[in-house]
């Protein structure tokens, strides 16, 4: 279901999705298991990669629409290593910033008119986009933001009320907090260290909690990452999390 119908995207491609079925307990079988056992059996179980049953299926794709939204996951240009400045249409994506393109085909595999660039799937591309950011961000003074969008809306829910917008404005990431700017407010804080369970939904929307209040991020435009956000976040706190133990081993 990843090609046919991506959680990237906010349109589906005409395909084909195959459904089996295992038994993977017997009954009776749980009670006697631990809880880690159980969980490494079901990951086991669901381990599957689709570019590699699609490169033996080769079903096709019936859409005209099959790089749309693209950028929700792939948010670092391999050629520039601009971020943000990929942007799809139709089968095709472009980097605004130095004209690196590609195509998605009628299999859903890239095709890179480009030499060098050679990702056999978005997973490798992620792996990629990670590795370069985990090495870039260590450059980044505390006091400049490692990532801006405009025009972010921040709406907040208290005790499972409905959202409640707080305001319209900047959103910047720093290696030691987040930071909502609303026009015409005085500007939010969120220490990193206290965020709680952020994560992406609908595609591109981010929610985290903050002193057990829930905070939804709402971008602009249907095209923003905010997957961007989710994975440079947690490549800052894991680079926090490798100091401390650093630190803790030497003293």
């Amino acid at each position: 279901g990843f090609l046919t119908r991506p959680r990237w995207s906010w349109r589906n491609r005409r395909g084909r999705i195959t459904i089996s079925y295992k038994l993977l307990f017997s009954d009776g079988e749980l009670k006697n298991m631990k809880v880690e056992e159980i969980e490494k059996r079901i990951n086991e179980s669901m381990t599957y990669d689709e570019y590699e049953y699609q490169k033996k299926a080769k079903i096709t794709l019936k859409s005209n629409h099959r790089a749309e939204y693209v950028e929700h996951v792939l948010f670092t240009c391999p050629k520039c290593k601009t971020l943000a400045s990929l942007h799809s249409r139709g089968n095709r994506t472009v980097c605004e910033q130095c004209g690196f393109h590609f195509t998605i085909d009628r299999y859903g595999f890239f095709s890179f008119p480009q030499k060098g660039i050679k990702f056999a799937s978005m997973a490798e591309w992620d792996i990629w986009q990670k590795d370069y950011w985990k090495k870039k961000i260590i450059s980044y003074p505390d006091m400049d933001p490692v990532l801006i969008d405009k025009n972010v809306s921040l709406l907040t829910s208290i005790a499972r009320q409905p959202l409640h917008n707080t305001g319209t404005g900047e959103l910047l990431l720093y290696k030691n907090k987040l930071e909502h700017r609303p026009k015409g407010q005085e500007p939010r804080q969120f220490l990193l260290s206290n965020i709680k369970g952020l994560n992406v939904f609908k595609q591109n929307q981010l929610e985290f909690y903050y002193d057990r209040i829930a905070y939804h991020v709402k971008f602009p435009a249907p095209d923003v990452s905010g997957y961007k956000w989710m994975i440079l976040y947690q490549i800052i706190m894991e680079m926090s999390e490798e100091i401390q133990t650093t630190e803790a081993i030497l003293s």
